[in-house]
């Protein structure tokens, strides 16, 4: 479902209609052709919001620090990592000295 489109004049002779409407999707505002704004539910707009709030890298940061300290409580966790195998270094010629 695309959002409705309406150009300024409309959108301010028909406020009620386009506040009704975007309970139920988006609704944007043209200016002279080019979008310049953009009508949300209050439920949309706090989603986003709270999608922005969890994205900021302090608020990650935090959440990990708090999920660690959690696993620390809890006695840890075991990571099981593969055996190495060798191999040869792709600085030397294989001979060593």
């Amino acid at each position: 479902m695309g959002a409705s489109r309406w150009n300024v004049a409309e959108a301010k002779a028909k406020l009620s209609e386009v506040l009704s409407q975007a309970s139920r999707e988006p609704q944007v505002i043209e200016n002279r052709g080019r979008e310049v704004a953009v009508v949300l539910s209050i439920k949309d707009y706090q989603e986003l919001k709270s999608l922005q709030v969890r994205a900021a890298p302090q608020v990650r940061l935090a959440e990990f620090l708090r999920f660690t300290e959690q696993l620390r409580e809890d006695g840890g966790a075991e990571i099981k990592l593969p055996k190495r195998e060798p191999r040869p270094s792709p600085f030397s010629d294989g001979r060593r000295r």
